[in-house]
């Protein structure tokens, strides 16, 4: 039985070598004391605000950019 249904449908299943923390389109929201991090570009409809819930040590998906950020 497969898991097409879970699959990320832009990963495309290659992992290009990047993680999510790298991504431009990352977004930190705080909630109390805590931060969660979102995908500013996949939608979910399981969140509150409409963003798919990401952490930063998954894989990169087909969309990543890097950041112009320095760290």
């Amino acid at each position: 039985m497969s898991d097409l249904l879970f699959d990320e449908p832009s990963a495309e299943g290659k992992y290009t070598g990047t993680r999510c923390k790298d991504c431009k389109h990352i977004q930190k929201w705080q909630c109390g004391g805590s931060f969660f991090f979102y995908c500013g570009i996949v939608k979910s409809n399981l969140t509150y605000n409409g963003l798919k819930k990401i952490k930063c040590k998954t894989p990169s998906c087909g969309l990543f950019e890097k950041s112009e950020v320095k760290k």
